[in-house]
């Protein structure tokens, strides 16, 4: 069986989701050189797929591969399969010169297990809740709302979906073929894009239907009215008064993703071009990257081997954390199709 069809059919087995879905999902995210695939007794028996992102950061790119679909047979779980298969992808990602993977566990304990191959929770998501007030009747007003991936003038909403992530400090970012999967996505669960221009774009909102409710996957805006004018076309569309969106502050809110340092010198010195003012010295353990293992000095912008501070022990979980959330930044990820 040849490899991405062994995988999608593990996929298939472990998560349930619809062949349509995972035909879509495959057909633009697959390719053989990102997936990592164990057989046992020549059957597929785990699985995952280290898909290439960056990470933009105080300015700098950080080289970054995002585990999806990590999966493993049911009657093959609780042998240290997965563990050996991401200590596989590690080496590769390395090798590729990857400085960081990340990825969302798909339930509590999981991230309790991830933890033990040195990821931490870094990304958290904040959800609220809006109500309208201003009653079902009223129209949607100046929103344009999409429905199929063709209808959507991409040369204008992409570069402004950009633009607003930008604002951030610490970002996942999306490519504009990326975000074409993420639109067809959308489409494809029967949600909307929802738009609001004046002279240019001011806003615009990605959601869903889910249930009785309906839920905001990305919400970006230019002034606070543009977020209420959104909402209130979300919920008038699908005729609810509650709309889940996620909160657009940087504030802790529940645990929504992990990360792990994967390449730790080159890891360091983008951190160094991040904050050029930092200075520190580290001695870094992890046991499942050997080449990760020394000691650093931070100084003028630079990581280097040499220097005169006593370093401070960390192991690469703990300098996961306290690189990404430096001075109180909250790293940002979101329409990961998790």
């Amino acid at each position: 069986m040849e490899k991405r069809k062994a995988i999608e059919q593990l996929w298939q087995e472990c998560f349930g989701d619809s062949e349509t879905f995972v035909r879509f999902y495959f057909d633009r995210k697959y390719r053989d050189e990102d997936a990592l695939l164990y057989e046992q007794d020549g059957k597929p028996t785990a699985a995952f797929l280290m898909l290439p992102y960056t990470i933009a950061w105080k300015g700098q790119s950080l080289k970054s591969a995002y585990i999806s679909g990590a999966c493993t047979q049911a009657n093959a779980r609780n042998q240290g399969i997965m563990g050996r298969l991401l200590q596989r992808g590690f080496q590769e990602m390395a090798k590729r010169g990857t400085e960081l993977s990340f990825l969302i566990p798909a339930e509590e304990w999981l991230y309790g297990y991830y933890g033990k191959s040195g990821y931490t929770t870094v990304f958290y998501r904040q959800e609220e809740v809006w109500e309208d007030q201003t009653g079902q009747n009223e129209e949607a007003g100046e929103t344009a709302i999409y429905t199929h991936a063709g209808e959507v003038p991409l040369e204008e909403i992409f570069p402004y979906f950009e633009k607003k992530l930008a604002e951030r400090d610490c970002y996942v970012c999306h490519p504009r073929e990326d975000f074409q999967t993420i639109l067809g996505d959308l489409f494809l669960s029967g949600g909307k894009l929802f738009v609001i221009r004046r002279e240019h774009i001011c806003g615009m909102a990605l959601a869903v239907q889910e249930g009785k409710g309906c839920k905001v996957k990305e919400i970006c805006y230019d002034m606070p009215e543009d977020k209420e004018k959104l909402l209130h076309a979300v919920a008038v569309c699908w005729k609810n008064r509650r709309v889940v969106f996620r909160g657009r502050e940087d504030k802790k809110g529940m645990p929504y993703g992990m990360a792990r340092l994967i390449r730790v010198p080159e890891a360091l010195e983008t951190f160094a071009r991040c904050y050029p003012s930092a200075e520190f010295a580290v001695e870094v353990e992890d046991r499942l990257l050997p080449g990760n293992n020394g000691v650093f000095y931070l100084r003028e912008g630079h990581c280097t081997g040499t220097g005169h501070a006593v370093p401070q022990k960390m192991d690469v979980c703990e300098l996961t954390q306290y690189l990404l959330t430096y001075q109180g930044i909250c790293p940002y990820m979101n329409l990961m199709i998790d």
